[in-house]
C-alpha cells in the first residue's frame, strides 16, 4: 500500500439535482452564465495553480469511482493550459495534437453532425457551467408527461441518461461490494448446499483466498488508522490546534497517554499524515469493511431489481449524478472523464474538452466497489439505444462471472456502429497472458471459442515527455492486448460544485482518445466506426528507439513493446488520413 492514499473528500453539490421533467426544462433554457459569474469561475480556477501542493491534496483529493486512489499533484502552467492536447513536434510536449487539429481543421458545429458519447461511470454532475449545452438530452421525456415513458424504452423519464445504482423511490448506493466478495458468498453458499465438484472447488479455494487475503489487509489497515486517529483525538483534548511537529512539541505532558499520542502523531505529521487526512482514511475504510467485503450486503435490496435476470428492463432512476442516502455525492471521478470529453472550448473559463460538436449521455453504473455485469451490460444497451455514438468505459475489475451478457452488449454495440473506448487499469502490469481484467473485448461464444470485438480500443496512460518517463508508470501495457497510449497524468478536468481538480489514470487516458473519436466522428459522420478507429491507431506518434521505463518497474524496454500500435493518439493525423479515405475536405 502507498504511504500515503489518496482519498475522497464528499464534494458537494451547489445546485440540487432536479427530477421533474418541468424543472429540467427550465434548467435547460436559463440564461448563459453573467461576465460576473464567469469572473468568478475564472478566479476559482486560477486559484488551483496559486495553492501549494499540500493545500491543493487538501481541498481537492480524490479516488476513482471504485474507491481506488487516484494520485494527484498541483497542476502547473503547462498542464492547466491543458498539456494533455499539445502537439508533440510544435509543442515538444507528447500530447493529442488536438489544438492543431483545430487551428487547420474546420470542425462542424451543427446539430446535425453531433455526436453523443455515453460516459458509463460513477455519474455526471451535468450542471457544471463547463459543460453547459454539451449534455445529452432525450427530447421525448424532457417533454412528455412526468412518470410515463413517452418513448417507449422501458425506462421511465431517462432525461439526461439513466442511473441503474438506485431505487425507483430515489435511494442511490454508493458503496458496493467487490467481485471477488459476491463470488466467494455465492460460492460459499454452492459448497454448503454440497460437494462441490473439482473444478468448483479449485475456483472456490481461489476466490476464497483472494477474498480473504483482501478483507483482512483493509481490516488491518483500518484498525491502524483507528489508532491514529484516537492519538490526535488525545492530542486535540490536550490542547493541540494545529497539526504541526512545533504544535505537538508544544504539549507539555506527563500523561501516558499523552506521551505516546504525541510520539505516534510526530511521526505521522512529516509523512503528511494529518488529522483531517485520517478522518478521510478512516471513513473509506470503512466503506470497505461496510460495503466492499460484507459478503451480507445487497444492492439489489435498495434497488429493487432481479440479479438473476441480466436482462430486465426499467431498474434504477434518472438522478444521474448520484446522492447516497445521507446526500452525498460521488459522482467526481464521472465528471472528470466527461470535462475531458466536452467541457466548452469557447466559454472563456475554465478547461477545453476534446470534442466540440458533442453531447455527454451520463449512465451511472460504477459504484465505490465493483461494477455488476449485469448493470455494465444494461448500460452499454442503453447507451446504443439512445443514441451513443461512442462509449466511454473508464474502470474494470479481475472478476466477470456474468462475462457472457456484457460480451452480448459488446457485441450489440459492434452491430450498431458504436465506438468502445476503455482504459486499460492502474496495476503498472502486463496484461496480455492476464485472463482477470474485464470488461474486456475477447468474446467467448458458447463452445468457448473466442474473438475480439472490432469496435473496441483499450487505452492506457502517457505522460508528457519523449524521454524514459513516457508511460506512466501506474499504467497496464501490452503489445496484444493494450491498443495505444494517450496522456492521463495530470490531467485538469471538471469535478462536481463548479470546481477543477487534477487526476491522473488510465481513467483520465480513455476519455482523451474518446474525445479525440467524437471530434473525428463530428468531421466525418460519413466514417464507420472501424475506420475511426483504424485512423487513431495507424497514425499514432511514433518512438523508433525510445527506451523507457517499464510501468510498475525500473526496468528499461522499448516503447513500442507496451502496445499493439507502439504509439500514442494524434487527432490531427487521424484526421488527415480520413480526409484522404473518407474523402471530405478540411
Amino acid at each position: 500500500m502507498n504511504s500515503k492514499l489518496l482519498l475522497t473528500r464528499a464534494l458537494a453539490l451547489s445546485v440540487t439535482t432536479v427530477v421533474a421533467a418541468t424543472a429540467y426544462a427550465a434548467k435547460r433554457t436559463s440564461p448563459q452564465i453573467s461576465a460576473s459569474e464567469r469572473a468568478a469561475l475564472n478566479a476559482k480556477f486560477d486559484s488551483l495553480l496559486s495553492m501549494s501542493k499540500a493545500e491543493f491534496e487538501a481541498t481537492l483529493n480524490a479516488k476513482n469511482a471504485k474507491g481506488e486512489a487516484l494520485a494527484m499533484k498541483k497542476p502547473t502552467k503547462e498542464e492547466a493550459n491543458l498539456w494533455s492536447q499539445k502537439d508533440p513536434i510544435a509543442d515538444k510536449i507528447q500530447g493529442t495534437s488536438t489544438g492543431l487539429l483545430y487551428k487547420n481543421v474546420k470542425i462542424p458545429r451543427d446539430k446535425a453532425n453531433e455526436i453523443i458519447v455515453a460516459v458509463i461511470d460513477s455519474g455526471v454532475d451535468i450542471t457544471h457551467p463547463d459543460l453547459k449545452g454539451h449534455v445529452y438530452v432525450n427530447e421525448a421525456e424532457l417533454y412528455g408527461k412526468p412518470g410515463v415513458d413517452d418513448d417507449g424504452d422501458g425506462y421511465i423519464d431517462d432525461v439526461f441518461g439513466w442511473n441503474f445504482l438506485g431505487s425507483k423511490a430515489g435511494v442511490n448506493i454508493s458503496g458496493q461490494t467487490l467481485e471477488v466478495t459476491r463470488e466467494y458468498a455465492r460460492m460459499k453458499k454452492k459448497a454448503e448446499a454440497g460437494p462441490l465438484s473439482a473444478e468448483d472447488q479449485k475456483y472456490f479455494d481461489k476466490v476464497s483466498a483472494d477474498f480473504v487475503a483482501r478483507r483482512d489487509a483493509n481490516q488491518g489497515t483500518l484498525t491502524r488508522y483507528l489508532g491514529y486517529q484516537a492519538a490526535y483525538k488525545v492530542l486535540k483534548d490536550a490542547g493541540l490546534k494545529e497539526d504541526t511537529v512545533a504544535a505537538v512539541n508544544a504539549i507539555e505532558s506527563t500523561d501516558p497517554t499523552v506521551v505516546k499520542a504525541k510520539a505516534l502523531v510526530l511521526q505521522l505529521i512529516p509523512r503528511g499524515v494529518d488529522s483531517a487526512y485520517v478522518e478521510d482514511a478512516v471513513e473509506e475504510l470503512s466503506i470497505g469493511a461496510q460495503y466492499q467485503f460484507n459478503i451480507d450486503f445487497n444492492s439489489s435490496a435498495i434497488v429493487g431489481d432481479d440479479p438473476t435476470n441480466f436482462e430486465e428492463k426499467g431498474y434504477g432512476n434518472t438522478d444521474v449524478s448520484g446522492r447516497d442516502p445521507n446526500g452525498k455525492v460521488y459522482d467526481a471521478h464521472g465528471t472528470h472523464v466527461s470535462g475531458i470529453i466536452a467541457a466548452v472550448r469557447n466559454n472563456g473559463f475554465g478547461i477545453k474538452g476534446q470534442a466540440v460538436n458533442v453531447k455527454i449521455m451520463s449512465v451511472r453504473a460504477v459504484p465505490n466497489g465493483d461494477e455488476r455485469d449485469k448493470d455494465v451490460g444494461n448500460a452499454i444497451r442503453f447507451a446504443v439505444d439512445h443514441g451513443a455514438k461512442v462509449i466511454n468505459m473508464s474502470f474494470g475489475k479481475d472478476y466477470s462471472p456474468g462475462k457472457a451478457y456484457v460480451d452480448s452488449a459488446v457485441k450489440y454495440a459492434e452491430s450498431k456502429n458504436v465506438l468502445l473506448v476503455h482504459a486499460a487499469g492502474n496495476d503498472g502490469k502486463n496484461t496480455d497472458a492476464q485472463d482477470n481484467n474485464f470488461p474486456n473485448r475477447k468474446i467467448t461464444n458458447d463452445k468457448g471459442l473466442a474473438s475480439e470485438a472490432s469496435n473496441w480500443i483499450e487505452v492506457g496512460a502517457s505522460d508528457k515527455n519523449r524521454d524514459e518517463t513516457l508511460p506512466a508508470t501506474f499504467s497496464n501495457y501490452g503489445k496484444t492486448a493494450v491498443d495505444v497510449f494517450a496522456p492521463g497524468v495530470g490531467i485538469v478536468s471538471t469535478i462536481p460544485d463548479n470546481k477543477y481538480a487534477t487526476y491522473q489514470g488510465t481513467s483520465m487516458a480513455s476519455p482523451e482518445v474518446a474525445g479525440v473519436a467524437a471530434l473525428l466522428l463530428s468531421k466525418f459522420p460519413q466514417a464507420r466506426v472501424s475506420e475511426i478507429k483504424e485512423a487513431i491507431l495507424s497514425t499514432s506518434n511514433k518512438y523508433d528507439g525510445l527506451t523507457v521505463k517499464q510501468p510498475g518497474t525500473a526496468t528499461p524496454v522499448a516503447f513500442d513493446s507496451l502496445s499493439v500500435t507502439g504509439g500514442t493518439v494524434n487527432a490531427y493525423k487521424a484526421a488527415l488520413k480520413l480526409m484522404i479515405n473518407v474523402g471530405a475536405p478540411l
